[in-house]
C-alpha cells in the first residue's frame, strides 16, 4: 500500500511541475491557455470572454487566469458521470 501511495504522490508532483510556470503567471496569451486547459484557441477565447477574463492589448488576446480559473471550475461535474 505504501508503494502505491508513493507512486501516486510522484505522479501528482510531476503534474504539478508541468504546470508550475503557468500557475505563477496571472496573465497569459490564448495560445498558452490551450496547453494549460487542453482546449482549442477558439473555445478558450469564447470562454474567456464569457468569464469576463479577456483583455485585448493591441492585437494580443490576454487571459486573466485568476478570473478564468474560477469560471472554469463551474464546469466541474458532480456525481462522477456525464
Amino acid at each position: 500500500m505504501n508503494d502505491l501511495m508513493n507512486e501516486m504522490m510522484k505522479k501528482e508532483a510531476s503534474l504539478g511541475e508541468l504546470r508550475t510556470p503557468y500557475l505563477n503567471k496571472r496573465y497569459i496569451k490564448a495560445q498558452e491557455a490551450t496547453s494549460i486547459y487542453g482546449l482549442g484557441r477558439t473555445k478558450i477565447k469564447e470562454l474567456a470572454k464569457e468569464a469576463g477574463a479577456a483583455l485585448k492589448v493591441d492585437k494580443s488576446f490576454i487571459i486573466d487566469t485568476v478570473v478564468f480559473d474560477k469560471f472554469f471550475e463551474t464546469f466541474r461535474l458532480r456525481g462522477g458521470s456525464f
